[in-house]
């Protein structure tokens, strides 16, 4: 199914925002003329990155722009393709951008859109699989998978032969990092290797556990980036629902949440190899978390000028919360699509 890369009104020439259709297999997106996707920004260069179609999937990437180019707020390296998803956070200099579904970006009536989209999500939510899979989107292994099929199981992803997913990168460790997925919820901890485990710019204390957001969210070992696809939220996203954040979030209690600021969009601006600093970590276990063993995440953030963390609300979402959104959603698209067949056949 095609996509749209939808250029934003502030960085479109015309003022208005464009939607570019991902149907010719090469986009390329810069600030020159030429370009099929120009962005009026003083962060984009003249010939920035590009989007290719390679199989099934979608990539970025960057030609060595100045102020850089990053995917879930972890920087591109030069020439280095990376898979880009409908859900991911795509940042082309201080630019955002998003890829929609062109069938879910211009509808054509609203019985017809309601309809059509009643079916995807029914049809998608029940032949995807249930459970988070952790997927190579940037390194040698690119397209490796790792499904966290049992509730509370550890699994270990290194360059050793007996870890679950094991990576041939030797900036890699031989057991890197652990990734649990309990109470609806996915638990990362570096296991003390050598090149560190990161979140954009911030590296993960070792030994410490700290909850993966799976929309937004990438993480480095080495270079090697790893994507988390949560079944419900890429479901939603897929069918056009990509407010899931605003709807499902509320406020994080101070007494669980340290107080953090939210960095602004200036300090957002790139500079390779770093990349955006993007509201990711919690820095203690909410109430409901079982406890592991080892305190929640502490960050270790590099020399240079400071860069606060506000907690993202997802984090703060349970999983029930979660299920009665996606059924609620569901329902309503359900509802709706039988009062079109109503009308339509009288």
């Amino acid at each position: 199914m095609p996509l749209f890369l939808v250029i934003p009104p502030t960085s479109s020439p015309s003022g208005t925002g464009r939607s570019i259709p991902l149907t010719s297999g090469r986009v390329t997106i810069g600030r020159g003329v030429t370009n099929d996707a120009r962005l009026e920004d003083p962060s984009v260069d003249e010939h920035h990155a590009t989007l290719e179609r390679r199989g099934k999937d979608w990539v970025l990437i960057d030609h060595g722009s100045a102020a850089g180019s990053s995917i879930g707020g972890i920087a591109l390296r030069k020439g280095v393709a990376r898979v880009v998803r409908v859900v991911d956070a795509l940042r082309i200099g201080s630019v955002k951008l998003t890829l929609v579904r062109s069938d879910t970006s211009i509808p054509s009536t609203p019985s017809i859109e309601t309809r059509e989209l009643a079916l995807r999500a029914l049809d998608r939510e029940l032949e995807r699989d249930v459970v988070p899979v952790v997927r190579v989107v940037e390194g040698v292994d690119l397209g490796s998978l790792l499904r966290l099929a049992e509730e509370g199981r550890e699994y270990v992803v290194g360059r050793g032969s007996q870890c679950d997913l094991p990576l041939k990168e030797l900036d890699v460790s031989r057991e890197h990092v652990r990734l649990t997925w309990r109470d609806g919820r996915v638990l990362v901890r570096d296991l003390g290797s050598t090149q560190g485990t990161w979140f954009g710019r911030e590296s993960l204390k070792p030994h410490s556990d700290a909850i993966w957001d799976p929309p937004t969210h990438m993480i480095r070992v080495g270079n090697t980036v790893l994507a988390l696809e949560e079944p419900a939220t890429t479901t939603l996203f897929e069918s056009g629902v990509n407010n899931l954040d605003d709807a499902a979030s509320s406020p994080v209690s101070s007494e669980a949440i340290p107080s953090q600021s939210r960095p602004s969009d200036a300090d957002a601006h790139l500079s390779p190899p770093g990349a955006t600093v993007e509201p990711a970590l919690v820095a203690s276990a909410p109430a409901s978390l079982p406890s592991a063993s080892g305190p929640i995440a502490e960050l270790n953030v590099p020399a240079g000028p400071t860069h606060s963390l506000q907690v993202s609300n997802a984090s703060s979402r349970t999983p029930e919360r979660k299920a009665w959104i996606a059924m609620l959603v569901i329902l309503s698209l359900t509802v709706a699509f039988i009062g079109w067949l109503f009308v339509a056949s009288h």
